[in-house]
């Protein structure tokens, strides 16, 4: 996606979301709102912490944030996807871009993730 990058069970949903209200959301405009009150129950404590950090960093103003999700994985997947709106980045793209990249790829190729 041009703005950075989105998970695409998310993207879906909210495409969903904005025709009619589920999974307790509904989408007005570029606004998300939630139907219901949000379980943290299933949520570890870094998600929140992480959730919490994106929230204080960018608050009402998501876009602001656009550019920080255009990685070098992300670059390579946009500059081939010709006339697409939008594009898969390969786990093995994000994984090249850590330390002991091989041993990542290699790990994930065992677990069968893609």
């Amino acid at each position: 996606m041009e703005e950075g990058a989105t998970p695409s069970k998310s993207y879906d949903l909210l495409k969903d979301a904005a025709v009619k209200a589920i999974g307790g959301l509904k989408v007005e405009g570029n606004k998300v709102i939630a139907l219901r009150e949000s379980n943290l129950d299933s949520l570890s404590e870094s998600d929140i912490e992480c959730l919490n950090q994106i929230i204080e960093k960018y608050g009402c103003h998501p876009k602001s944030g656009g550019r920080d999700a255009h990685d070098a994985a992300w670059q390579r997947s946009w500059n081939k996807r010709g006339l697409k709106r939008s594009v898969k980045i390969p786990v093995e793209s994000i994984a090249e871009l850590f330390p002991d990249s091989d041993d990542l790829i290699s790990y994930l190729s065992k677990c069968d993730v893609k």
